[in-house]
């Protein structure tokens, strides 16, 4: 039986998301798919737009065959810890693939950094000691050491190539057998605060979860409500970047942005 795992927040789901669980079961002949999906609080440390039920529900209703919950201890920190969490839970759930996205469509030169990432060598180290010594953020600092020697090392920059480097690397460390599977990323960029305009092609309906929220966000400001019928939510353009089974349960759903926290 083939099991794709994905780690994911879906806040909320969106026609991206969809688009990777039908590649998963059409494309690749996968007989189920596994969410670990995180709970109330994402990655960074915001709360959800919806709350991890409507979420479950969403996932399941538009693809998902099992959804798991990723534990906050890993879900609201760093890019490796988000990763460690769920591929740990996704491997003892029996998945043999890991599916993700990522902005950058070379695999092998993810996995050739991830490798130096699971097994640094002192080359690597002493560079990102010197850059963080210097005052840069981790990330950049990281980027920097990964090419310093010359080597042409992947220095992710996107967010979605970080969790992917961070997927293969802990898979790397651990010496688990699941096999990835990278879908690269299609439409709207993943920081897009405004929804896309319209338009034919594979890309069009694929905003972004921000630009999602963002929408959201107004329009339970000018219904007053952070209740908002499915007529309404219709009504603010989300009905071509949402599956309808996801739109549905967001539909009278108690929605929370960070300003709530």
């Amino acid at each position: 039986m083939k099991i794709a795992g994905v780690i994911c927040e879906y806040n909320p789901f969106h026609n991206g998301h969809w688009r990777q669980l039908r590649w998963l079961k059409e494309e690749k002949g996968m007989d189920a798919v596994v969410c670990a999906l995180s709970g109330h609080f994402t990655q960074r440390g915001e709360p959800a737009v919806a709350g991890k039920g409507q979420r479950v529900k969403m996932a399941l209703d538009c693809g998902a065959d099992l959804v798991l919950e990723l534990p906050a201890y890993y879900a609201t920190r760093s890019a490796y810890w988000f990763a460690l969490g769920g591929v740990l839970l996704l491997a003892a759930a029996g998945a043999g693939y890991l599916a993700f996205g990522a902005e950058t469509d070379d695999l092998p030169a993810l996995s050739a950094t991830a490798a130096r990432l699971a097994r640094p060598d002192p080359a690597y180290l002493d560079a990102l000691r010197r850059f963080l010594s210097a005052g840069l953020p981790f990330a950049e600092a990281r980027a920097k050491a990964l090419t310093a020697d010359g080597r042409r090392n992947f220095a992710p920059a996107l967010p979605n190539d970080c969790l992917a480097l961070a997927y293969l690397q802990v898979i790397a460390e651990k010496g688990l057998a699941l096999r990835p599977l990278l879908l690269p990323r299609a439409g709207a960029d993943y920081h897009a605060v405004a929804l896309p305009a319209g338009g034919a092609g594979p890309a069009s309906g694929l905003a972004s979860a921000a630009a999602i929220r963002e929408r959201l966000r107004r329009g339970a400001g000018q219904y007053h409500s952070r209740r908002l019928t499915l007529a309404r939510l219709e009504g603010l353009g989300l009905a071509p970047y949402m599956p309808a089974a996801a739109l549905r349960h967001l539909a009278g759903a108690p929605l929370v942005f960070p300003a709530d926290a």
